[in-house]
């Protein structure tokens, strides 16, 4: 009984973790996708973007 408990606290602290991580990556990762999906709509419009914009660094 004991030891089922120890391995259950172990995987709920895993998959825990795993979550952050995730979700930080994710995070991370939210300004470049918003800039990418910001230039897919001017696409689809047909906009130009300008220098500023697509200078991005």
């Amino acid at each position: 009984m004991e030891q089922t408990a120890i391995n259950i606290l172990v995987a709920v602290f895993g998959i825990l973790g795993l979550t952050i991580t995730l979700a930080a990556a994710t995070l991370r990762q939210l300004p470049d996708l918003l800039h990418a999906l910001r230039e897919a709509r001017r696409a689809l419009r047909g906009e130009n973007p300008t220098r500023a914009e697509s200078r991005r660094e």
